[in-house]
C-alpha cells in the first residue's frame, strides 16, 4: 500500500510541545543514527533489565512487516547483548511480563490503540506522518510498557530499529535508556534499485536495506530496464515481492520506454505482466536509452494503464532520457522534461534527475510544473582507484572483492557536501544510489539511506560509527575509522590507471614521488596494526550474517594492506630507469 507523500515542509511546521530535536545524549553514551526528528530524554534512570523478564508484544492482527520487525528486534538482541526475549501475541490471558515492549498500528494492535487514546498520542499517516513512528515509555500495572508504534506497517521497522540502539550491557546486565521520540522521514521514498534482482537475495542484503530506511526497490535485470517484451522469470520476480513485502518495500516494475512506436503495446505488456506478479509501482524508464519515438503518446497510455490498477501520484516514477535527467527546465530532447510534465498525472510522479537536490533545482521543477519534491538519482559511489580496485569497484586481484573505506555522498556526481545537502530534506520527495554492487551493502547503503532519513540532522562520523559498530562490533569502532582514515592518507601518496586498456593495463599503483616511499611504508605498518586490533573480536561482535564478515571486510582488509605495502616497496622501472638511460646515452655518446 502507498500512503500519500507528506509536505516537504512538516518538519518546520509541525512542533510538539514537550519535545526536543537533539539526537545526542547528554551522557555521551547513545547516539541514535539517523537523528529523530523530535526525542525528549528522560531524567530518570535507564530501565534496568532482568533475565526473563522482557518481551515483546504483537498485536493480534499484525501485519508481516510487524512480525519481521519484531523478529529482527529479537534476532540483534540475542546477537549484540545474548538475551533471548520471546515474540508474543496480545491474546487474553497471555503471561505478563515487567517489561513490555509492545510493537504495531493502532489498527494492528489494540493495546497500543487503547494506549494512544488514552494519553492523546498521534499515530497516523499525518502525525507523526509517512513512514513516521512514535516511542513511548509508560508504566501501567506494575509493568513498564514500551511502544513502538508506527503510522504505517514498515515505519514500526524503523521504529525498532532507533530503539535497540537505546540498549546497552551484556546478558544479565542490560539497562535500556529512556526516551519520548516523535520520527519520520524527510525524504518520504528511499531505493536502492540493483543491477539485478539476485542481489536481493545475498545474505542480510535486504536486512541492511530495511535497517537504512530503504523503502521502495525495482524489477530490473541488467543497467538498464526491462526491455519491452523481455520474459521475466517468474519465480526470481515472485522471490523478490516476497522479500519485499515482509519489509514493507514497494516494487517498481521497470521498462524502458525509449522505443519505437512500434513496440509501445510491448511496453505496455511488460509493465502488466509485472503488475500481475506482484509490482505495485510503474517506473518509465527513457534514460540513456534516448526518447524514442512520441513519448507523450507512451506515457499517457502507462499512467492509464496505472489508473486501471489505482496505480498514481508517488506510484510513478520516471527516468528522463540522456541530456534531460541531468538538467530540468530546458529544452533538451525537444523538451521532453516540459511536454511529459503536462501529461495529467506526471505532476505527482518521481522524476529522478541528476542534478544535486538544492532549493534552486526545485524551483526550476517548479517552474515546469511539478508539484512534489524532486527526486535524485545519486550516481554514487565514483571514488578514486585503490590498491586492489579500479575507479568503479573492479578488483585488481585473481579473486576477491576490493575493500574501500566507508564513502562520503561527495565521492559522486556533482561531489556534493553534506553542507550542500543539508536541506535536501525540504526539496526532495525521493533518492536512489545508482553503483556500489562490488562493496560491501553495509558500507554503502546506510550512507545515504541515514542521510536522507534527516539530512538537516546528519552527522557524518556519528554516522560511520555505526557502521562500524554493525560491521565489526563496538569495541573495534575507533580502529576502524582509524583504519579508514590512514587508508585514505596513504592512497593520496600514489597514482593509479583510471581505466584499463591496450597501453595502460591495470598496474599496480605507483608512489606519486618516490621521496614519500617511507612516510608510506611507515603509515602501511601502522594500517595493518590496525587490521590486526580490528580481527582480534570482529567475528564474536559483528552483526552481520554468518560469513559475510570475513568475506566483504576483514579478507578485502587485509588484502589491501599486502597489495599496499607491495607498492610502497616494489622496484619499478620509472624510479630507475631515466637515470640508467642517461647513463647509457651518455656512454655511448662518449
Amino acid at each position: 500500500m502507498f500512503y500519500p507523500i507528506p509536505q516537504w515542509w512538516m518538519a518546520i511546521i509541525l512542533p510538539i510541545v514537550g519535545f526536543g530535536t537533539s539526537g545526542v545524549l547528554s551522557s555521551e553514551t547513545c547516539r541514535l543514527v539517523p537523528v529523530p526528528q523530535q526525542v525528549q530524554w528522560s531524567d530518570e534512570a535507564p530501565i534496568k533489565i532482568l533475565p526473563n523478564q522482557v518481551a515483546i508484544v504483537l498485536g493480534i492482527k499484525a501485519s508481516e512487516p510487524e512480525r519481521y520487525a519484531a523478529n529482527m528486534f529479537r534476532v540483534m538482541v540475542a546477537q549484540r547483548h545474548q538475551a533471548d526475549w520471546p515474540v508474543i501475541s496480545e491474546e487474553p490471558g497471555r503471561k505478563r511480563y515487567a517489561v513490555e515492549i509492545w510493537m504495531g498500528q493502532r489498527a494492528t494492535h489494540a493495546g497500543i490503540d487503547s494506549l494512544c487514546s488514552k494519553m492523546n498520542i498521534e499515530l497516523t499517516s499525518d502525525s507523526p506522518g509517512h513512514d513516521g513512528y512514535v516511542i513511548r515509555f509508560v508504566q501501567a500495572d506494575n509493568r513498564q510498557i514500551v511502544m513502538v508504534g508506527g503510522s504505517n506497517a514498515r515505519a514500526v521497522i524503523y521504529g525498532q530499529d532507533t530503539l535497540f540502539q537505546m540498549i546497552a550491557g551484556q546478558g544479565k546486565e542490560l539497562s535500556l535508556k529512556r526516551a519520548d521520540i516523535r520520527d519520520w522521514p524527510a525524504i518520504p521514498w528511499r531505493g536502492r534499485p540493483e543491477t539485478t534482482m539476485q542481489h536481493y537475495f545475498r545474505p542480510g542484503e535486504l536486512d541492511c536495506y530495511a535497517a537504512s530506511r530503504i523503502n521502495f526497490i525495482d524489477l530490473r535485470e541488467g543497467i538498464y530496464a526491462t526491455e519491452p517484451g523481455e520474459k521475466l522469470n517468474t519465480e526470481t520476480v515472485k522471490q523478490t515481492v516476497a522479500e519485499a513485502r515482509k519489509r514493507g518495500m514497494v516494487v517498481f516494475a521497470i521498462v524502458n520506454c525509449g522505443v519505437k512506436k512500434e513496440l509501445f503495446s510491448k511496453v505496455i505488456g511488460s509493465f502488466k505482466e509485472s503488475i500481475a506478479l506482484g509490482a505495485d509501482g510503474l517506473w518509465i524508464s527513457f534514460d540513456d536509452k534516448g526518447p524514442g519515438e512520441d513519448p507523450v503518446k507512451l506515457v499517457t497510455e502507462v499512467l492509464a494503464l496505472g489508473r486501471e490498477y489505482g496505480i498514481g501520484g508517488a506510484q510513478i516514477a520516471i527516468t528522463p532520457p540522456k541530456g534531460s535527467y541531468q538538467t530540468i527546465n530546458d529544452d533538451s530532447n525537444g523538451d521532453f522534461n516540459r511536454k511529459i510534465m503536462k501529461i495529467p498525472g506526471m505532476e505527482h510522479a518521481l522524476w529522478f534527475w541528476t542534478s544535486t537536490p538544492v532549493p534552486e533545482r526545485l524551483e526550476e521543477a517548479r517552474q515546469i510544473g511539478l508539484k512534489t519534491g524532486m527526486s535524485w538519482w545519486h550516481n554514487w559511489p565514483r571514488p578514486v582507484p585503490g590498491f586492489t580496485h579500479t575507479r568503479t569497484g573492479g578488483s585488481i586481484l585473481a579473486s576477491g572483492s576490493p575493500y574501500n573505506e566507508v564513502m562520503a555522498m561527495r565521492e559522486g556526481w556533482n561531489r556534493p557536501t553534506y553542507d550542500v545537502l543539508a536541506n535536501a530534506g525540504r526539496c526532495t520527495a525521493a533518492v536512489m544510489p545508482w553503483g556500489g554492487n562490488t562493496w560491501g551493502t553495509h558500507y554503502l547503503i546506510p550512507v545515504i539511506g541515514w542521510w536522507s532519513w534527516n539530512p538537516a540532522g546528519h552527522v557524518w562520523n556519528d554516522v560511520r560509527a555505526r557502521i562500524y559498530d554493525t560491521v565489526f562490533g563496538p569495541d573495534h569502532v575507533d580502529e576502524a575509522m582509524a583504519f579508514d582514515d590512514t587508508l585514505i592518507k596513504i592512497k593520496r601518496l600514489f597514482r593509479y590507471s583510471i581505466e584499463g586498456g591496450k597501453v595502460y593495463p591495470l598496474f599496480p599503483p605507483r608512489l606519486s614521488r618516490l621521496e614519500d616511499r617511507d612516510q608510506a611504508v611507515e603509515m602501511l605498518a601502522r594500517l595493518e596494526h590496525l587490521r590486526k586490533a580490528i580481527v582480534a573480536q570482529a567475528a564474536e561482535r559483528t552483526l552481520l550474517p554468518a560469513g559475510m564478515l570475513d568475506k566483504q571486510y576483514l579478507v578485502p582488509m587485509a588484502a589491501e594492506c599486502r597489495t599496499g605495502q607491495a607498492a610502497a616497496t616494489a622496484p619499478y622501472p620509472e624510479y630507475w630507469f631515466p637515470a640508467h638511460q642517461r647513463r647509457l646515452l651518455t656512454a655511448i655518446h662518449a
